[in-house]
């Protein structure tokens, strides 16, 4: 049975606390594991690193069209994972976030697991959650 993580809260937005020293000025993509509300419990969350400025204005983006286009590829260093997240607005095209992956580290499975028996898939600083 699928955990239904749709956010019943109203109207709101999503904050995290203070982001751990290795995520400070990085940009990209990254699935974490948080608690928005306690009578669902933990869920993955997809967080979308950038400059301040730019998650700013992302942050604003109401609606904004989320898609994933994912892959694999095999390197010198071994097979790796991809998942290109292109934000988009009623304008048009936005952003685009690159998100690599090891798909053999336990982690990255455990996290693909928890999305894939999630409804949907929520990214904190923003209004709103995608539908998985």
């Amino acid at each position: 049975m699928r955990l239904n993580n749709q956010w019943k809260g109203g109207k709101g937005q999503f904050k995290i606390p203070s982001l751990s020293p290795e995520y400070r000025g990085a940009s990209g993509a990254v699935f974490k594991s948080l608690t928005f509300a306690p009578n669902v419990g933990e869920e993955t969350a997809l967080l979308l690193l950038d400059d301040p400025q730019y998650s700013r204005e992302l942050g604003e983006l109401n609606p904004f069209h989320l898609k994933a286009i994912t892959g694999m590829v095999r390197t010198s260093a071994g097979i790796i994972a991809y998942i290109i997240w292109v934000v988009s607005s009623r304008q048009g095209h936005v952003v685009d976030y690159e998100h690599t992956l090891n798909p053999f580290e336990s982690d990255t499975t455990r996290l693909l697991n928890g999305i894939s028996q999630q409804t949907h898939l929520k990214q904190p600083g923003s209004r709103t959650s995608a539908t998985s």
